[in-house]
């Protein structure tokens, strides 16, 4: 692969969002020496989205900007069409609300190229309101993919596991191994306008196992434009209940790293049924409030997050009860994951 950064930007029906994004990366400096590019993904977009990119990004511009359609509705979708598309080694997933530094594109070259261990790399967002938030919302930003991800500059591969959809850069040639050794998504993420969610832990999850490092560095700066309807605490409560049902597909590559037992195929205990009393337990020790969430003195409520996630992670349970355990089995002994994750210590927790 060329060393090179190729900006993937997902859209669905962004053509009001994307003029500023595009915006900033037309704005990006000490980029001339450096060979990169755009791919917009138009993930069934109907407002126009296609001409509102082709007219503002001329032939004139920085860098090239190739448009590309994705007819599978998802963002996990877009992200493997633009991943494909990508000329260049370094791809990067820019939101269509997000707004980076001029020296982004640079930095990200400069991280990249400067450790050739580094699988995939993020930094610190700032959030843009279209209005004023509640008081409640600086407690849960990182909810909403605000903040850092991180102490220091330096690897969180053990630390924090993962990285945010939101500016995520991942070395196209690690990606490229993961799928031809047989890796799939077992989320759905973002689909039109529903709120289902995960594909990027899972993505570095995946990296992880197959022995790739993560990076932070607070270098990395981008702008997250929130519109004033995801500053709702029904939205909030929504966005959760997402996490919850999500997260059912996040939990056997947190199995697998955190070293349980490796389960054989046909010879595999019922870890389903534990997941599923241990969510009833957590929910009903939080019973006092279990039927009044929607109630508006409860408006910032932490405990009304954790309701709407277990419910979403319950309904999640129950739809998959024919087939968690057995996805637990097949991502522990996928043919991708690298030798240290298959020694597992004789650990028998699995609630």
């Amino acid at each position: 692969m060329t060393d090179g950064v190729s900006v993937v930007i997902c859209c669905y029906n962004s053509s009001e969002r994307l003029p500023e994004t595009l915006k900033h990366l037309l704005a990006q400096q000490d980029s001339d020496r450096i060979p990169w590019e755009v791919v917009l993904v138009d993930n069934g977009s109907t407002d126009g989205t296609q001409a509102t990119a082709q007219h503002l990004w001329t032939s004139q511009s920085i860098a090239s900007l190739n448009i590309v359609s994705e007819s599978r509705q998802g963002l996990n979708f877009a992200r493997d069409r633009g991943a494909w598309e990508a000329k260049y080694e370094f791809v990067c997933f820019v939101d269509d609300d997000n707004w980076v530094n001029s020296d982004w594109v640079a930095n990200i070259f400069k991280i990249m190229t400067g450790d050739p261990s580094i699988t995939a790399c993020g930094g610190s967002t700032r959030a843009v309101f279209e209005t004023t938030p509640a008081d409640w919302f600086k407690k849960y930003e990182g909810h909403f993919a605000i903040g850092s991800q991180g102490n220091d500059t330096g690897e969180i591969t053990d630390k924090r596991g993962r990285l945010w959809g939101a500016g995520l850069t991942i070395r196209r040639s690690s990606w490229l191994k993961l799928v031809k050794n047989g890796f799939r998504h077992l989320t759905a993420d973002r689909q039109g306008t529903e709120l289902c969610s995960g594909g990027d832990s899972e993505l570095c999850y995946a990296l992880s196992l197959a022995g790739g490092k993560l990076w932070y560095d607070p270098a990395l700066k981008l702008d997250h434009y929130i519109p004033s309807a995801r500053l709702t605490w029904s939205y909030a409560r929504k966005l959760h209940r997402g996490f919850g049902s999500s997260s059912i597909h996040l939990d056997p590559y947190l199995y697998t790293l955190r070293r349980r037992p490796r389960p054989k195929p046909g010879r595999f205990s019922n870890i389903w049924t534990s997941k599923i009393r241990a969510t009833i337990r957590r929910l009903t020790g939080l019973k006092t409030k279990l039927w009044c969430v929607g109630s508006p003195r409860f408006e910032g409520d932490s405990d009304v997050l954790e309701i709407e996630y277990l419910y979403g992670r319950l309904t999640g349970l129950l739809r998959l009860r024919g087939s968690y355990d057995r996805s637990i089995c097949e991502i522990a002994n996928a043919p991708w994951i690298s030798k240290q994750w298959k020694n597992f210590s004789p650990e028998n927790d699995v609630s």
